[in-house]
């Protein structure tokens, strides 16, 4: 559940893509690709609906030991504005063995994305 473009909305993940739909009328409002139908969780859009940020997991396609790759897409366009490999980095980035980042969340004014694993928290720029 959140929001997008102030008007609750449903976000879904299934055959490849991520969807947002509307809660009160059931229609699609945007949808955008994930490469190659990396499995995805946790995934989030900010409130503003401008941004939705997602943990994508393909073993055998990503470094380090999680296999994991951050990546947020700008919803008005379905461009990607950031990836990042998830990989042990041990004073530069979030690692558990076995799932590096469990929770995402947007700042309330829409400018950075925060990535919190059992370990640490990272913050992003967005851009």
């Amino acid at each position: 559940l959140g929001s997008f473009q102030g008007r609750p909305a449903l976000i879904l993940h299934d055959e490849g893509k991520i969807q947002v739909l509307d809660l009160q009328t059931g229609a699609a409002l945007r949808s955008v690709e994930v490469p190659n139908d990396w499995d995805v969780s946790p995934y989030l859009a900010d409130e503003g609906g401008k941004y939705l940020a997602a943990i994508v997991k393909a073993p055998g396609q990503f470094n380090g030991p999680n296999q994991e790759r951050m990546m947020v897409w700008n919803l008005s366009t379905g461009e990607i504005v950031m990836e990042r490999d998830v990989k042990y980095i041990p004073q530069d980035w979030i690692y558990s063995r076995g799932q590096s980042i469990s929770q995402l969340l947007f700042s309330r004014d829409g400018k950075r994305l925060i990535a919190a694993g059992r370990q640490s928290v990272q913050i992003f720029d967005l851009p």
